[in-house]
């Protein structure tokens, strides 16, 4: 009689007297392995893949001129950042100091004067070349720094327009009130109004600042000082030079002579500044008002003199 179990089922016969784990090793033979459907590459694919190439070459060529603009953009975002820090400093600090220009355009123009009396004069290359009498001292700057310069020094400003530019002028009728203009300590005025220079030939020549203007006659005349109309003056009988002794053969002597009788340009005070707006404020936007830019000049005078010139600094001591 044949066993009912060789009825059920086509699979493989299992022993009855199998255990467990022969079982599960028939079951995994009898399902076997299944393969993988194999895709069919097309024509179209391969034209898909050759224009991704294409395009994967033009961004490997765009890549380097990207990673530079994105360097430069990363440089200017920090010089900017930096820019604006500094703007809010200095913002804060003009706060805290409502003349700071006016402070930084004193030092500017101090200094400058220092830088040019330590130049030594030029050489008179004949006896008709007169020296100069005025030594320029320039430094630019906004109208708003030349406005808190006269405010803080508390001096007359005028104000006109000169070709349609601006012009501020302001006038200095004193020694001494240059020196204030200028911020000038006792040690800083000692050091700029009496210069002496020794050139190669062993002569030595002064420049003192200090008014002087040359008379027809070849005599010269030392400015000293104004009261009301007369002006005190001092004057040598000659100009003869003692190259031996090294000085002058006539001293100095004092005088006293109308303002009237001085040349016209010595009627105005001892020293002028002058602020005159730049041709190219025009270009600039004009709601800058007084942050316009412009050249500020001092015109100080100067006498050049043979020798040390200790009787012409004298003068002014």
């Amino acid at each position: 009689m044949d066993d009912p179990q060789d009825e059920v089922g086509e699979g493989p016969r299992l022993d009855r007297h199998a255990g467990p784990l022969d079982e599960l090793v028939a079951s995994a033979a009898a399902v076997g392995p299944r393969k993988r459907a194999r895709r069919c590459i097309t024509v179209s694919d391969i034209d898909r893949m050759q224009r991704d190439m294409v395009q994967l070459d033009t961004w490997r060529t765009l890549l380097p001129e990207m990673q530079a603009k994105i360097a430069s953009l990363e440089e200017e975002l920090t010089a900017a950042r930096t820019s604006v820090n500094g703007l809010h400093a200095l913002q804060e600090a003009v706060k805290q100091d409502e003349f700071t220009l006016g402070k930084a355009l004193q030092v500017s123009l101090r200094s400058r004067l220092l830088e040019k009396t330590r130049l030594c004069p030029p050489v008179r290359r004949s006896v008709g070349h007169r020296p100069k009498t005025t030594m320029v001292v320039e430094v630019q700057a906004v109208l708003r720094a030349v406005i808190q310069f006269v405010a803080m020094t508390k001096m007359v400003c005028t104000h006109h327009r000169k070709q349609a530019l601006s012009v501020r002028t302001i006038k200095l009728n004193s020694r001494d009130s240059m020196n204030h203009a200028f911020g000038m300590t006792p040690s800083v005025v000692a050091a700029v109004q009496s210069r002496v220079f020794k050139r190669k030939d062993g002569s030595k020549t002064a420049r003192i600042l200090l008014e002087h203007y040359t008379t027809d006659e070849g005599k010269i005349l030392y400015v000293v000082s104004r009261s009301g109309g007369t002006a005190a003056v001092a004057s040598r009988a000659s100009e003869e030079y003692d190259p031996r002794r090294k000085r002058f053969v006539h001293p100095l002597v004092k005088s006293t002579l109308p303002i009237a009788e001085l040349p016209e340009d010595l009627h105005s005070p001892v020293a002028e500044m002058v602020w005159k707006e730049s041709r190219s404020s025009k270009l600039q936007l004009e709601d800058w008002g007084d942050l316009v830019s412009g050249k500020f000049c001092v015109t100080v005078p100067i006498s050049i003199v043979q020798g040390t010139g200790e009787d012409v600094g004298a003068l002014i001591d």
